[in-house]
Parts: C-alpha cells; sequence; structure tokens
C-alpha cells in the first residue's frame, strides 16, 4: 500500500492520467482537468494539447513534501470573471508513519496559484497499519470532493470519505443550516415526486452564481443521462427535453441572451452522443419552454460524462451539413408539475 500511495503522490507518467472531466477557463486559455494534480493545456483552435499548463508558481509556492493528491474537477470564477477558485487535498510527506492532510483553498490570477485558507482534514496516520481491507480507520485519510459551492461570503467544502459508498442515489435537495453553530435545521425536497435520480446540476452561474435563483439545470438518468431538465425550486415544478431511444446527455449549461431581463432568457446548450449513429452533437434549447431550437453535429464521438463549458469567442460562421438522427426529432418539451 505504501508503493501504491507514493506512486499515485508523484504521477511521473503525465500519459497514465487523461483529464476528460471537465474544462477551466485561465484567462485567455483553457485547461482540461481531472480530479489529479494537474490538468493539460489545449489549444482553442486546434483542440491540440500544448502539454501541462503552465502556472508561474511551483507547488503553489509550497515545500515539495506537500503533496497534492485531490483538486477537483469543478472550479468557481469570481464575480470579476477572471479570478479563479479552487481547492487541494495536501499531504505532508515527511515521514510516512505520521501524516497529516490538509484542505486547501487557493485563487488563481495571472496563471499563478494563490494559497488563501486551509485547515486540517485528515490525520496523522500512518502507511504501515495499511492492511490488505485498507486502512483501519477511515476518518482519518483526508476528504475526497468533487466539487464545492461558494456564497457571497463563504466557501462550502463538501468532502466525503474515499471509501464511500457510490452505489447512493442523488437526489435534489436544498439544506438549511444555522450558522450560528452549523447545525442541520432542514432538508428541503426541491424535485417534483416520481422522478429518477438527476446529475450534472448547473445553473444561470454568469449571473446568478452566489445569488439566490429560481431555475436549475441537470440531466436525468435512468439509468445513463437521457433528459435534460429545468426545474423551478421555487414552484417545484419542471420542464423536459427527452428521454430519446439510444440518445445519452451530458451536462446542460445555460448562456444568457446578451439582452436578458429573466433569469431564464437564453439557451440550454447540450453535449449529446447518438448511440443509434455514433455521432456526438450540440442541442440548442430554449430556456424559456425547453423547445430544441437546433442542432450541431460533432465531426467526432463525445466523451461519455463529460462535464462541459461555454467559452465565448468569434469565429467566422460556416454552414454546417444538416443532419438529423431519425431517433430524435425536433421536440416540444412536456411539463411536469409537483403533486406536492
Amino acid at each position: 500500500h505504501q508503493e501504491q500511495f507514493e506512486k499515485w503522490s508523484v504521477f511521473n507518467d503525465y500519459s497514465a492520467l487523461n483529464p476528460n472531466i471537465a474544462f477551466w477557463k485561465i484567462g485567455d486559455n483553457v485547461e482540461t482537468v481531472t480530479e489529479a494534480s494537474f490538468g493539460l493545456w489545449i489549444d482553442l483552435e486546434t483542440l491540440d494539447t500544448k502539454g501541462t499548463y503552465p502556472f508561474k508558481d511551483v507547488n503553489f509556492g509550497l515545500p515539495p513534501y506537500m503533496v497534492n493528491l485531490n483538486n477537483p474537477a469543478h472550479e468557481h470564477t469570481d464575480a470579476d470573471g477572471v479570478t479563479l477558485y479552487s481547492s487541494a487535498l495536501m499531504f505532508d510527506m515527511r515521514d510516512s508513519e505520521n501524516i497529516n492532510a490538509w484542505r486547501m483553498v487557493y485563487k488563481i490570477q495571472n496563471d499563478e496559484r494563490i494559497p488563501i485558507a486551509s485547515y486540517l482534514a485528515g490525520g496523522p496516520f500512518n502507511l504501515s497499519q495499511c492492511v490488505d481491507d485498507g486502512y483501519p480507520d477511515f476518518d482519518l485519510p483526508g476528504g475526497y470532493l468533487h466539487s464545492f459551492a461558494i456564497t457571497e461570503n463563504y466557501f462550502i467544502i463538501p468532502t466525503s470519505n474515499f471509501f464511500m459508498d457510490g452505489t447512493k442515489r442523488t437526489v435534489v435537495e436544498r439544506f438549511v443550516v444555522d450558522m450560528n453553530d452549523w447545525t442541520l435545521i432542514d432538508r428541503i425536497d426541491l424535485y417534483p415526486s416520481g422522478y429518477q435520480v438527476v446529475d450534472f446540476s448547473t445553473i444561470n452561474y454568469y449571473n446568478y452564481n452566489t445569488k439566490p435563483y429560481t431555475y436549475a439545470y441537470m440531466a436525468g438518468l435512468d439509468p445513463v443521462p437521457n433528459t435534460v431538465i429545468k426545474l423551478n425550486v421555487e414552484t417545484k415544478s419542471a420542464l423536459y427535453w427527452g428521454p430519446y431511444d439510444g440518445l445519452i446527455t451530458s451536462e446542460p449549461i445555460f448562456v444568457p441572451t446578451l439582452d436578458a431581463v429573466d433569469e431564464d432568457d437564453g439557451v440550454v446548450l447540450v453535449d449529446v452522443l447518438d448511440t443509434h449513429t455514433e455521432t456526438g452533437m450540440v442541442i440548442v434549447l430554449d430556456a424559456k419552454d425547453f423547445s430544441e431550437i437546433g442542432r450541431a453535429i460533432s465531426p467526432e464521438l463525445l466523451p461519455f460524462g463529460l462535464h462541459s463549458k461555454f467559452v465565448a469567442q468569434k469565429v467566422e460562421m460556416k454552414e454546417p451539413p444538416i443532419s438529423r438522427s431519425g431517433s430524435a426529432s425536433r421536440a416540444k418539451a412536456r411539463e411536469v408539475v409537483s403533486s406536492h
């Protein structure tokens, strides 16, 4: 186990890790990331890989014995539109029999990662105590983090155990917390009754992140993502696009119109994989009524489960070839209103 842990901590073979989970927009550049300690820099024109991202700092400016073993795949962008925030789980590897894990929050400015806060997340633990069934105390190794949230004044770090039960099903709930003693006051079910698991939840991020919002967009799983959902978290009503036979959807991304007045003035972009024709496409939905506006066929297959990112860019428009999948013709959305 110690050899395996040290192997994970070094990441010498960059080709062994494919950062195919999400995209970060850093200034005018884009980095593809996974949950490892590094990402790859891509050319926006050719989509060629340009190597690991050239941050100006080395290891966040920390000593080399501080090793990053978990960096969430999802970042947050400040209201200034430039500064990024993320987190890293840093292990103090000076003594393999006395290891502490620190959860660090950092920001990215001018291609430099700058630590801004940290707390002791686990330990001390001893690698020599690893046995065939794992480490004897699961609470010590430090928490896994895939994504986090921010409000106007707080970072919310929802860490889970590295050995969590991955079979638990996802629901849509709102947690009400007493900020005096941080106890849970209530859990409010936000979803209409009788629907399946959801994933890839997003909002009108550009205008409503850290602010009260009404609409959330997500993919419905049955058992794979095959439906796009617009959920009104106030009325618990929803609009749906799909499901359609053979289509697998990814994370829906809301893009506001330039003259937006209402929260849902804009379009929703969805990467879709058509398993019948083995083609990828981007579906464009009217965010108001969830009717399909159009679709663009991708020259390549789109990875299943990839998170999405919209990057505004001026491009020369060309007439694309028209193609339609027989399994998913243009359709109006259907509406379901909660019964409770």
